[in-house]
């Protein structure tokens, strides 16, 4: 059983978790692609101001020359009071060329809880944006904070910050990370596309057999086998999905494959809803090509939910964000409807391939609705544990992130092993245990 014991391990930590944390709330906000001037009311007080050119707010602000402004987190614990609180956010536009913006991002205990953003073509001054949301805090306690937040234009999903499918982002660590023979080229600039592909040897290898996988790595390969091309920084789209050739007698089947590529000059897939559709229905993944007349950029949709056609229904990763949020085809059919998508290659794979496909979900993911099943009173009740106690805290929310990075190989582990199974119940009745106590 030693080659499961990061799994037992790790299961373990969240049954200590259960034990020692309680909840302690931080609230922090994220004003940033700010063009031209943002400000944040709290409870009618005028007290944050963010605006384009500057990092941080005033009067504190630095000078990051010719781009949007990013007021930084913002801790705004102590502006806030136990009851109701409102945070009014606004957005003023000069009437200069071309775009107004503002991204908006509200956390508790480093989970996101509240989201926006605009992103519009206008040239006009004035408000461009002016929305409220409420944060009703409760008298504390010795156990949990509970914080309801409400919005008048938007409604958010508490699990937004877990991505359904494996995710990167090209601005992480590696972002300065050259790409090919360009020495203007890294992965923060250029490395859209490469950093999709690395999502999908993610989901495909599980990031565990036969090895670790993250964009470093699949552009570290790249740049050997030549898989930028002449071009310097534009990939080889083929080349990209050999990285898992060599261990491929330790994947089901052939590993990530390369399916085909339409070029943007051959008009083929644009606004092409219905081959999404084809591929999505066999299981594939499809990299495309958005922002046409802006700066191009490649996402990933990876799965489609609800009617053919509405962009609000092709959901995508996207390895611009800094942070993960669940996104769709529509963020950028808002700044482009003509052209929401004009290109795209296409990959398949053998392990995921059918577990996020358009309009449903055929393969659990999850080790308890494997072992008790979907609807099951356990089930219910651990996600009891991981609403009420393990969000509360940033320590929790990280052990959260890590069960779902990790609960895949966990189920894969299960399937062929009906030993480790057993432990796998014993431990986490052992946790079902404590939270039962600590429900009545």
């Amino acid at each position: 059983m030693n080659k499961y014991w990061r799994f037992i391990s790790f299961i373990g930590v969240v049954f200590i978790s259960v034990q020692v944390y309680a909840a302690s709330n931080d609230y922090t906000v994220r004003m940033h692609n700010v063009d031209d001037l943002a400000t944040l009311y709290i409870n009618g007080e005028l007290l944050y101001k963010a605006q384009w050119g500057y990092y941080g707010t005033e009067p504190d602000w630095e000078y990051i020359a010719h781009q949007p402004g990013d007021s930084g987190e913002i801790d705004i614990t102590s502006d806030l009071v136990t009851g109701d609180n409102s945070l009014r956010f606004t957005l003023w536009n000069e009437q200069i060329c071309c775009y107004t913006s503002l991204s908006i991002d509200v956390k508790e205990n480093g989970v996101l809880i509240f989201s926006d953003s605009i992103y519009e073509s206008d040239s006009s001054s004035g408000i461009k944006y002016d929305n409220t949301i409420n944060i009703t805090i409760a008298e504390p306690t010795t156990t949990t904070t509970t914080t309801t937040v409400e919005s008048t234009t938007t409604t958010t999903v508490s699990d937004s910050t877990i991505p359904e499918f494996p995710w990167f982002s090209q601005i992480d660590k590696w972002k300065l990370d050259p790409m090919g023979n360009n020495t203007n080229c890294n992965i923060g600039n250029a490395g859209c596309a490469m950093t999709c592909i690395a999502m999908l040897h993610k989901a495909e290898t599980g990031g565990y057999n036969p090895g670790p996988i993250d964009p470093r790595i699949l552009n570290t390969f790249l740049n050997e086998k030549n898989g930028y091309g002449e071009s310097g920084c534009i990939i080889e789209w083929e080349t990209a999905d050999r990285w898992d050739d060599e261990f491929s007698e330790q994947l089901n089947g052939d590993g990530l494959e390369w399916v085909e590529l339409h070029k943007t000059s051959s008009k083929y897939c644009e606004d092409n809803w219905e081959y999404l559709d084809e591929q999505l229905a066999q299981g594939r993944k499809i990299v495309v090509k958005v922002n046409p007349d802006l700066e191009p950029h490649w996402v990933l949709v990876y799965k489609r939910e609800g009617n053919s056609g509405n962009p609000r229904s092709y959901y995508i990763n996207d390895p611009i964000l800094e942070e993960y949020e669940i996104r769709t085809l529509q963020y950028y059919n808002n700044k482009h409807p003509e052209n929401t998508f004009i290109a795209c290659c296409t990959y398949e794979g053998e392990e995921w391939l059918t577990n996020t496909t358009s309009s449903t979900t055929t393969t659990t993911k999850c080790p308890p609705k494997k072992i008790y099943g979907e609807d099951s009173e356990e089930v219910e009740l651990l996600g009891y544990l991981r609403d009420n106690v393990l969000k509360q805290t940033p320590e929790g929310g990280e052990l959260i992130k890590l069960y779902y990075q990790w609960s895949p190989v966990i189920v894969k582990a299960m399937e062929k092993d009906e030993e480790f199974k057993a432990e796998v119940k014993e431990m986490i009745d052992r946790v079902l245990g404590l939270v039962e106590e600590g429900t009545e």
